[in-house]
């Protein structure tokens, strides 16, 4: 559950990646898509620099994505189906799924 809505199918695998987004690519796009937490937040939670993730956000919105703002990326990734993964970092051991 994100945001208080439940979406329809969650995956541990990501969809396919024409795009060539990387893993930690794909780390930013969750947080970016379930969470209000901004590129120094992000970078905190992930141990990565704000600027690092700022960077990357970069390349997602010109060199990947062909988009030019936070609004138009969360667009192209839930058309692209990537709000529907998640990432194994955001795993606690043990959790299981049936």
């Amino acid at each position: 559950m994100f945001n208080d809505k439940i979406p329809p199918v969650l995956t541990t695998t990501p969809p396919e990646n024409k795009f060539k987004i990387t893993e930690k690519e794909l780390e930013i796009i969750f947080c970016l898509l379930h969470t209000h937490m901004s590129a120094k937040e992000i970078g905190k939670k992930l141990n990565l620099s704000h600027r690092t993730v700022e960077n990357k956000l970069q390349v997602l919105y010109k060199q990947k994505a062909g988009v030019n703002s936070s609004n138009q990326l969360r667009e192209f990734c839930r058309a692209e189906g990537f709000d529907q993964y998640i990432p194994a970092r955001f795993f606690k051991a043990g959790v299981q799924f049936i």
